[in-house]
This record gives structure tokens, C-alpha cells and sequence, in this order.
């Protein structure tokens, strides 16, 4: 690595971090002004950090496409010390931290009693802190929530809902887009449910090519192991030790295929805010094997943007 290099890595050592708590994590700049020029600095630190990395994958050969299932051990025994960004808060906090989440960025948009769909809303613990704020929620999910909920909930598929056109004020998912089967259908089917002047917020990921992509954290959790090995061989490889196979319910869609999705909505929908977020901390790994990675993606950015943002408006 040359002189600039590893200036760039320290200077993203030290910054990335409290950057990443105070514009990502924390709730304190979510619906301000300063939250996109944070997000910039982000980026442009990321990016910065990864310079040698990115150069290395550009000019790498596409072999070996997988490594051999027979490093994946010692791999995992070198990682072990390794965070992988695991979210560690409490159902309670997660939940307190998404409504906060929600009601900052749509700040100023919504009306005091606004008609709400949450999307994916799992055990509908996020819906019920909403209607605590004064709000009418409905949710929807595939699966039946594992106890009573006090919201409107509806077992249904986010491509059919079963609501009229312009009935909400606001829709919100988190960490689905990723797994929706057909992301285009369920923003086909927002677009008609929400009123004129509606907002659709969505935060989601890992996508699949960044380092978690394959939600990894209770099964291989390992960086990167559904691109450094092959599916199967991991899949084996956990049920030796005991651990769960990948999850199979993703939709595998690429860094691209999202941002021409949400691109192709103009007509639709005023974006007011895209965030891509990043991770750089394990681009070392990017660097070992770089024929893995390229005989997979074209794009770098696809392995270190990990999650994406998203606030719409409905236009008309």
C-alpha cells in the first residue's frame, strides 16, 4: 500500500466510526438538512479508504470465481475476532429506534392522525408504538404475527393488497426490499394506495452483494462467504457444525437493479431523499481474493454499499 493509502485508511479509521453512529445509527440528524452532507462525507471517506482495493478488483482477472471449500475453516477461525455489525439493541430498542426513525424523516409531511401501512410488519411491534403516537396503522405480512397486535393487521402479499386506491397517508418498510420476490409489484401496488402527496419510506439491506449479503449472522459468519464460496458447499459446510444453512428467502437483487428500480419511479414519485450506506471494513478480504469478486460483479460498489434509504413522495 502506498503513503496516500494508508493515510486514507487512518483517516477513515478515526472518522468513519462517529460519523457512522451520528448519521447512520443514532436518530439525531435523520429529517435535517445536515443529514446529506454527512452522508457525502460517508461516501466520500469510504471511498477513500477503499481506493487500493477498488484499483486491485478493477484490474483482476475473473478466476478463480469460488475458493475451496476446505479454507473456509481456517478462514472462519481468522474472523472470529471480527465484528460484523450485528445489531445488538434489544427488540424494545430496535422497535423505539425505527418509530423515531420513521417519524423524523417524515417530519412536517404527515397529519396529526395520518392512516399509515406498515409492510412486513413482522410481530407488528413497530405498528403498535405508531398508533400509541395518535396514528391509524394498518400492517400487512405474509406470515401471522406469533401474538395479539392492537393494529388493523391483514395476512397479505405486498404485490395484491387488498386496499383501495389513495388510502394512505403513509407506507414504511423495513428490511424487506431485499426479500420481496417482486420489488417492482409491491411499488407498483404503494404508488396506488397512497393518497396524492403520500410518503413511502423504506430502509433496507444487506443487499446481496455486500459483505452480510446473505444474512449470514446466525448460519457462516463469515464476510463475504456467499461470493468466496459456493452456496452449497457453505450450506454443507454449516450443517457439519451444527449451524442453520443461508437464509433462501432473498431475492438476490443487485446494487444496480435497486438503483434503476427507484430511478424508473420519477414519473410516480418525488424522491426526497437516497442514502446509500457503506462498509469498507473488510475490503482486505476483497483485496486476498479479487477474482472471487470480479467473476460476480462489474461494479466495486457493489461489494461496500450494504443498505439503502429511501423517502418518496407520491406525486398529483
Amino acid at each position: 500500500m502506498n503513503h496516500m493509502g494508508m493515510v486514507a485508511q487512518k483517516v477513515s479509521a478515526l472518522t468513519i466510526p462517529p460519523l457512522y453512529r451520528i448519521g447512520e445509527r443514532s436518530n439525531v440528524l435523520r429529517g435535517t438538512r445536515l443529514r446529506t452532507p454527512v452522508q457525502s462525507l460517508l461516501r466520500s471517506l469510504s471511498n477513500l479508504s477503499a481506493r487500493e482495493t477498488r484499483a486491485t478488483f478493477n484490474t483482476a482477472p475473473t478466476t478463480p470465481d469460488f475458493l475451496p471449500i476446505d479454507q473456509l475453516d481456517s478462514m472462519l477461525h481468522s474472523h472470529a475476532s471480527r465484528q460484523t455489525r450485528r445489531d445488538l439493541r434489544s427488540p424494545h430498542e430496535k422497535c423505539e429506534g425505527r418509530v423515531r426513525e420513521v417519524l423524523r424523516c417524515t417530519g412536517g409531511c404527515l397529519p396529526a392522525h395520518a392512516t399509515i401501512l406498515e409492510i412486513a410488519c413482522g410481530d407488528c411491534s413497530v405498528g403498535e408504538q405508531m398508533q400509541l403516537a395518535g396514528h391509524d396503522v394498518h400492517g400487512i405480512d405474509l406470515a401471522l404475527p406469533k401474538r395479539a397486535t392492537t393494529i388493523r393487521f391483514a395476512q397479505m402479499d405486498a404485490t395484491r393488497l387488498d386496499y383501495p386506491s389513495d388510502a394512505f397517508d403513509l407506507i414504511y418498510a423495513f428490511d424487506s426490499f431485499e426479500h420481496f420476490s417482486d420489488p417492482a409489484g409491491v411499488l407498483r401496488e404503494v404508488k396506488r394506495v397512497l393518497k396524492p402527496g403520500g410518503i413511502f419510506y423504506s430502509s433496507f439491506g444487506p443487499l446481496w452483494h455486500s459483505a452480510m449479503g446473505a444474512h449470514q449472522w446466525f448460519s457462516i459468519d463469515l464476510p463475504y462467504c456467499h461470493l468466496l464460496f459456493r452456496r452449497d458447499d457453505v450450506n454443507a459446510f454449516a450443517s457439519r457444525i451444527g449451524k442453520p444453512c443461508l437464509t433462501p428467502n432473498l431475492n438476490f437483487w443487485s446494487l444496480r437493479q435497486f438503483r434503476q428500480l427507484f430511478e424508473s419511479q420519477v414519473d410516480a414519485f418525488e424522491q426526497i431523499a437516497w442514502f446509500e450506506k457503506f462498509n469498507v471494513a473488510y475490503c482486505d478480504m476483497i483485496t486476498a481474493h479479487p477474482g472471487c469478486f470480479r467473476s460476480k460483479v462489474d461494479d466495486f460498489d457493489e461489494l461496500i454499499v450494504r443498505s439503502i434509504e429511501v423517502l418518496l413522495r407520491k406525486r398529483g
